[in-house]
């Protein structure tokens, strides 16, 4: 029997543009039975005609146009992708939620807190008509946090505390001054673009919210980068251009149940390529993942006897973990790109009202509210010399 067809535009093509393709051609190959649409690559949207163009045709979309209003007009499209730059997200996601659109965006919401209060107030709007949304927080659904949430954080005990930190080192001095690197697009530097990971799962993984944070810290270490356009024929152009947004970013907080959190992230940390990392103590055990062996859970079960206890590995890549049957033989492990899929797959349960495969706990519009208030309390508590900031405050 043959499914409804599901139309979807995507603002973007850079690299999460690439990733959203694919989880949107993918879905129904991993998934053939559970995925609830035909999912159509119907429009991508782009500034410039050659390269919208040439990523249309790569990547499977049928039609391409820098037109930014054609798709809200268009009756045809049914859920709109937003994968652009921070400051577009609110443009696009309120636009599109205006006009009764089902839409994803990228995290985080926006690179203003206004600008984020925009999206909740539409998608609060919308969801009361039956327009669903979601942010691509897409490490909520790498099999091994789901399985943690699911099997091991209701055998932890009471958590004590939540330590994070999120490592990456392609940001060093060779690299070029591109969007990322300016604050009025951005919002910040690897503070927003993976604190907002690391806080994401906290929310998630703890079943908890941030009261307050405190120790603000954060350092740009070049100010200075390479020019992308400078050559050395180009003698009027210049050779460096002014960054001004954080290499480096930390603080602590402490959560409405009284646990004491740790966040850390840095994108000139050499020898981590992209090293998303959680530890959770609890009363009764202790649990570690980190994104660079994402099949892996670290365990300890301090119920054991002390003088034989110690870590467990689990690899969650086995026939009834989540989502892995649907993939490849046990053992053969998943990649980055399949945790965008897994993703998309239940939020399409959502929208098409059916039961969730294996959890429905995306981040929406709504909930990563909260994220984006600790992210500006935590920037607040660096200007004040690492102050404590209640999030109550930030509105």
């Amino acid at each position: 029997m043959s499914k409804p067809k599901l139309n979807v535009a995507m603002y973007g093509h850079g690299f999460m543009g690439r990733a959203h393709s694919n989880a949107l051609r993918q879905v129904g190959y991993f998934f053939p039975e559970e995925t609830p649409f035909e999912v159509v690559l119907h429009t991508v949207v782009g500034r410039r005609e050659d390269a919208v163009e040439k990523f249309a045709r790569e990547q499977g979309w049928q039609n391409w146009t820098t037109d930014p209003k054609y798709v809200f007009d268009n009756a045809e499209i049914h859920l709109v992708d937003v994968a652009t730059s921070n400051d577009s997200h609110a443009d696009i996601a309120v636009s599109a939620l205006e006009v009764g659109k089902h839409t994803l965006t990228e995290k985080p919401l926006s690179n203003t807190l206004q600008g984020a209060s925009r999206m909740v107030q539409a998608a609060k709007t919308a969801s009361d008509k039956g327009v669903h949304n979601a942010v691509w927080h897409n490490y909520r659904f790498t099999p091994a946090v789901v399985f943690a949430l699911l099997q091991f954080i209701t055998l932890i005990g009471k958590i004590l505390r939540f330590r994070a930190k999120y490592l990456q080192q392609w940001g060093d001095e060779s690299c070029p001054r591109v969007w990322r690197f300016l604050k009025d697009i951005c919002g910040s530097g690897a503070h927003g673009d993976l604190n907002a990971h690391i806080i994401d799962l906290f929310v998630l993984l703890c079943q908890d919210e941030l009261e307050s944070v405190s120790g603000g810290y954060t350092q740009t270490v070049w100010q200075q980068r390479p020019n992308p356009e400078w050559n050395e024929k180009s003698a009027d152009v210049p050779k460096t251009l002014a960054s001004d947004v954080d290499d480096i970013s930390l603080f602590n907080g402490r959560s409405k149940k009284g646990l004491i959190a740790t966040f850390e992230a840095t994108r000139t940390s050499a020898g981590s390529n992209n090293d998303n990392l959680i530890e959770i103590d609890g009363t009764k055990g202790r649990l570690t993942w980190s994104l660079e062996s994402l099949t892996e859970l670290h365990w300890v079960d301090y119920t054991e006897n002390k003088l034989t206890r110690g870590w467990k590995t689990i690899d969650v890549s086995q026939k009834g973990h989540p989502y892995v049957s649907n993939c490849w033989p046990e053992g053969h492990n998943i990649g980055y790109e399949h945790t965008f899929i897994f993703l998309l797959l239940e939020f399409l349960l959502k929208v098409a009202g059916q039961k969730p495969l294996h959890t429905d706990t995306f981040a929406t519009i709504q909930s990563t509210m909260h994220t984006q208030r600790v992210l500006q309390a935590s920037l607040l508590s660096a200007e004040q010399g690492g102050a404590k900031v209640d999030i109550s405050s930030i509105n």
